[in-house]
């Protein structure tokens, strides 16, 4: 039994006279056993493929036309065989600031396409590039981490949750209240949901955090890699939800992530460079261990949007507290960057 396993990434570097597109094709044919076990793959070089990762790259920088993009990666994966079809594309850019290089990153499970139109890359509009000074009243403001910030804030918990410490943990408080009514799953992208996994194995959604409790980890599902020749674990989609909340008035929004030399640093601590807005635009800087900053959310608000960044990201915003009370317990959690 066989598949055919097809992954097409473009490049985008715009030039002064005509911007410079690249694009990469690996395509491997995977051969299971009667168990559904991947045992083998080859590589094929004259499989017909798409331009549909360079089709994109085309239409993001029509999209983002005025603003100074300084690069854009695409990738569209296809996985085609008798037990199923999975697929994932998308689309990660740099767009230039005074703060800094803004990242703008999107995923779909439809036609890639749709990567134009999702609410990632329409917000990429509205990146300001200028910043000026934070009012008076920022720390009084009531804190919404818009999804292209919720979203790294996840793919942390996520990590935390899927170390070894962070798996021992689930097992020990396994059905324990960890977290507010959240729920954190992992949905598998390729193989895809209700498909085979590359040891035979069902690949399904599994929570992580399951309203606010831990839950006991599972298998890891596992993909198959052609290079080393053998299954690794599988990434996935995470998806956030949990109960909605309006957005507060008069609220102050961390709406974009600077790109930074680091983000995640050994103690499990964050560090986000962000654009912020309440009212005007400036810089701040957000330091929290992920699990212990969700702990403090009090809700979402607003449509899930699908980020590509870190990781693969399906989050709404999420609505915090006061930055004074953030402030009070961790006096370095919040950081005004100023012109």
């Amino acid at each position: 039994m066989s598949e055919l396993n097809t992954e097409v990434r473009g490049l985008l570097v715009p030039a002064p006279r005509r911007d410079v597109l690249t694009r990469s094709v690996e395509v491997t044919l995977l051969h299971r056993d009667e168990r559904h076990v991947v045992r083998r793959s080859e590589r094929l070089t004259d499989a017909p493929v798409d331009d549909e990762a360079v089709s994109v790259l085309r239409g993001l920088a029509q999209s983002v036309a005025g603003l100074p993009l300084q690069s854009a990666v695409s990738s569209v994966q296809r996985r085609t065989g008798p037990l199923g079809t999975s697929r994932w594309s998308s689309v990660l850019a740099r767009i230039e600031s005074l703060a800094g290089p803004v990242l703008i990153g999107a995923g779909t499970a439809g036609e890639p396409d749709a990567l134009l139109g999702s609410a990632a890359v329409l917000a990429a509009r509205d990146v300001p590039l200028s910043i000026g000074r934070a009012p008076g009243t920022w720390a009084d403001r009531m804190i919404v981490l818009r999804p292209p910030v919720a979203a790294i804030i996840v793919t942390g918990a996520a990590m935390a949750l899927n170390s070894a410490g962070g798996r021992r943990m689930r097992e020990r408080r396994a059905g324990r209240l960890i977290l507010p009514r959240l729920t954190v799953t992992d949905v598998p992208l390729i193989p895809g949901e209700s498909t085979v996994d590359d040891l035979g194995e069902k690949a399904e959604a599994v929570d992580l955090i399951r309203d606010g409790r831990a839950v006991a980890p599972e298998r890891p599902r596992s993909r198959w890699d052609h290079d080393s020749g053998t299954t690794v674990a599988a990434p996935g989609l995470l998806r956030l939800t949990g109960p909605a909340l309006p957005v507060p008035e008069q609220a102050l929004e961390l709406h974009w992530c600077l790109e930074g030399l680091q983000r995640y640093h050994s103690d499990g601590t964050v560090a986000l460079h962000c654009l912020a807005r309440a009212g005007d635009w400036f810089g701040l800087t957000l330091r929290a261990k992920p699990l212990r900053l969700l702990r403090s959310v009090l809700g979402c608000a607003g449509p899930e949007w699908t980020v590509s960044t870190d990781g693969d990201v399906s989050t709404p915003a999420l609505v915090l507290p006061p930055a004074r009370e953030l402030l009070a317990k961790d006096p370095d959690a919040l950081t005004l960057t100023q012109p």
